[in-house]
């Protein structure tokens, strides 16, 4: 564990000060233990609205930079806080928790959130928890709730919006009919945003029956669709799609540009290698760091690794759905 840079006492101290905090303040709210927490819980409700706000960002951005940086506790408090970008900040601020005890907060907010951003944050927050749920790592119990609250933000949100798109990314990681017709009528839609979410959702699901239809969109005018198009490519391994991938190297978006390098590295083959070997030796320092890393991607043995989805295959093998997993109570 690293040594704060100061503490908590001082940290405490700066929250209720006349100046804002500085990061190196801040740091000393890491890793608090059960007393000052509940130091840090009286003292929190002193501070006004804007304080608390830009301290909940402050901390997110703090852990975000810095992987040794642990503000989980805090984070779980402030969940509950009666300002919107307080709560918005806590749930981006435990992306990588994964304590099965966090779904029942999240799926509250999900809910019934004031806030459709916050709502949608949280839609994304139970995405990974839907994705541990499906490689089995949850128990049965975990995974029926957060698929119904998933598909109760479908149901109760219309399509196109924040929190209707970030759900059915979410549920992208369910393999079932349910989904891959929600997935699809999405594609077909005319909203331009739930068209992307879609396009998403299909290079998230791992089903290379949606080859195709990504493929079709990374020549797409709109550049979010060229950059989940293009990320969906690399998650399906669509060798056809290594060519028009190869121009995107050329694209005025960079993210775009960085989705195409890291597609062409999870696809592979000799001419996906041409393209990111000639990207290596690129004038512009970024791309080729990117295309460097890529080829390092190509080094890798890569297997095939795909879900049970007996459905999508004639010849799969049905799971028992028992559901007795022994992971979480």
């Amino acid at each position: 564990m690293k040594k704060k840079d100061v503490s908590f006492e001082t940290a405490l101290r700066a929250l209720g000060s006349n100046t804002p905090p500085t990061p190196r303040q801040l740091r000393g709210l890491t890793n608090l233990d059960n007393d000052q927490l509940a130091e840090l819980q009286i003292a929190w409700p002193e501070l006004n609205a804007n304080r608390r706000a830009m301290v909940a960002d402050k901390l997110r951005e703090l852990a975000e930079n810095d992987i040794e940086l642990d503000f989980s506790a805090i984070f779980h408090f402030t969940l509950s806080d009666v300002e919107e970008s307080v709560r918005l900040a806590s749930v981006e601020g435990l992306w990588e928790d994964e304590t099965p005890g966090l779904i029942d907060p999240l799926v509250i907010l999900l809910r019934s959130d004031t806030s459709p951003i916050v709502r949608a944050a949280c839609a994304t927050s139970l995405g990974r928890f839907m994705e541990l749920a499906e490689l089995e790592k949850l128990s049965r119990r975990r995974h029926d709730q957060v698929y119904s609250a998933l598909m109760g933000a479908i149901l109760t949100n219309p399509p196109g919006s924040l929190v209707y798109n970030r759900a059915l990314t979410a549920l992208a990681y369910v393999s079932n009919e349910q989904v891959d017709q929600l997935i699809r009528e999405a594609f077909d839609a005319t909203d331009q945003g739930l068209r992307v979410a879609a396009v998403m959702a299909m290079g998230r699901s791992g089903h290379t029956a949606y080859g195709e239809l990504v493929l079709q969109q990374v020549n797409s005018v709109l550049p979010p669709m060229r950059l989940e198009a293009a990320r969906a490519c690399g998650e399906l391994g669509v060798k056809e799609a290594v060519a028009d991938l190869g121009k995107l190297l050329d694209d005025p978006e960079p993210d775009v540009v960085d989705a195409a390098i890291v597609a062409l590295g999870q696809i592979g083959g000799d001419a996906a290698k041409e393209i990111l070997q000639r990207a290596a030796e690129s004038e512009d320092e970024e791309i080729a760091a990117a295309a460097e890393e890529a080829l390092e991607e190509l080094e890798f043995l890569r297997g095939d690794i795909k879900f049970a989805t007996p459905w999508f295959d004639e010849l799969g093998t049905a799971d028992d759905g028992d559901g007795n997993h022994k992971h979480d109570q």
